[in-house]
Parts: structure tokens; sequence; C-alpha cells
């Protein structure tokens, strides 16, 4: 099995994340803080999941599993607020008191956010970091995502399968089977997806898109970033 073009998006991937941002991360989780404190904080300091997962697995030697799970109950712990009246912040629900306390209010400044899709966005971040930082376990974090990213529609769940699927082409038959585990409709969709959408080239949101050009290279678009992956690699 060859993934090493994967790899190599790992350490692209990597050598874009700033190295105060890796030491803070790493150092608070080596210094004993627990997975949940660590992300949180980092969280708190604005820092972006593609920005948490990534050192914690590579740099710190996290597990994979870990940090996903870990994430994926950090994204959906967030909580928006409207930050002296002009600024919208995402912060962890523990926070939220402190700044209530200095005047800030709930929700975002202005009625257009959507939550729900910011949300999903986080956890397409968080899966997109974690597999390309072990491509091998890609199925196992699938799983993982999967489990845990709540009530969610069955076209976004295939949209993280088919992510999966494109980054480590290599284990496709292997995502699938975990993806059918979860639910038969998941890979019901991803076929629909695939032969049907993917015809027009394009699938995807406002700050989510896949796409696939007349060569069959796919580029993922997210808030993390841009990655572009060849299918035969």
């Amino acid at each position: 099995m060859k993934i090493g073009k994967t790899k190599i998006f790992a350490l692209a991937l990597l050598s874009a994340i700033s190295f105060t941002v890796q030491a803070d991360v790493v150092s608070d989780f080596q210094s004993g803080i627990s997975l949940d404190k660590a992300i949180e904080k980092a969280l708190n300091q604005g820092v972006p999941f593609s920005k948490i997962v990534t050192p914690l697995i590579l740099q710190a030697g996290a597990s994979p599993i870990s940090v996903t799970k870990a994430a994926i109950k950090a994204s959906k712990n967030k909580v928006t607020i409207c930050h002296k009246g002009k600024n919208t912040l995402t912060i962890s629900s523990s926070a939220v008191q402190a700044h209530l306390n200095h005047g800030d209010a709930m929700g975002a400044c202005n009625k257009n956010g959507q939550q729900n899709e910011k949300r999903f966005n986080e956890q397409i971040d968080i899966m997109i970091a974690a597999v390309l930082s072990k491509p091998e376990q890609a199925p196992e974090i699938l799983k993982t995502v999967l489990e845990n990213v709540g009530e969610i529609s069955v076209d976004n769940l295939a949209l993280l399968t088919i992510s999966a699927m494109v980054l480590v082409h290599e284990l496709k038959k292997e995502i699938l089977y975990v993806a059918s585990q979860i639910d038969t409709k998941i890979t019901e969709q991803v076929i629909l997806l695939e032969t049907t959408t993917f015809q027009n080239g394009f699938y995807g949101s406002k700050d989510y898109t896949l796409s696939r050009d007349t060569g069959g290279n796919f580029t993922i678009m997210t808030t993390g970033g841009q990655i572009s992956v060849s299918p035969n690699r």
C-alpha cells in the first residue's frame, strides 16, 4: 500500500502551522494536561482546529483517535458570543460566563451566521488534519468522526466519507466498510454523490468544497486550507 504522497501533504500542512501554536498545544499536553483541556485552552485563544489536531498527533505523539474524538467533542461544546458588540467569537462553553461578566452577549453579532454549517466545517478540518497526520489509520479516524459528530445529515456524513476516500484512496474499501457499519445510508449517498454530483465536478458549501477536474484530480478546500489529491498517486 502506497500512501507516501499523503504523508507529503501532512508535512506540507504541518509546515504552515505556527511554531508558537504548536509549542503551546504540545507543551500543554506533555505537561500532563488532558487532551480536552489542552484543546479547550487553544480554542479559547482563537486557534483553529487544523492547527490543534496536527501538532498534537505529530509533535506530541497523541493517539489520532483520541485527538479526533476530543476535538469533535470540543467542536460540539463550543458556544457563539458577540464580543464587545462587534466581533463574533466561538469559544468553549466553560469560558462563556467570563465573557458575559464583562458585557458580551450570547449569539452572533449578526443573524447571518450558520452555526451548524460552521460546526460541520470544523469537523471536516478535524478529520482531514487527523487523516493527513496518520493516513494509515484513516478508517479508524473516520469511524471516530462519524460516531461523534452528532445529528448531521446523511449527505454531510457521506461528504466526510468521500473526503477520507479521496485523501487515502488506497484504503477506499476499508473506509466504505466503516461507513456502512455506521449506517448503510451513508454508503448509498456516497455512491450517489460520486456518480451524479461529481459529473458537474463540484460539491460543497460556502466554506467547504470538494471538486474534481477532467483528469480526475480532486481538490479539497476547507477553512484549514487547500489540499490537492491525484487519484494516480
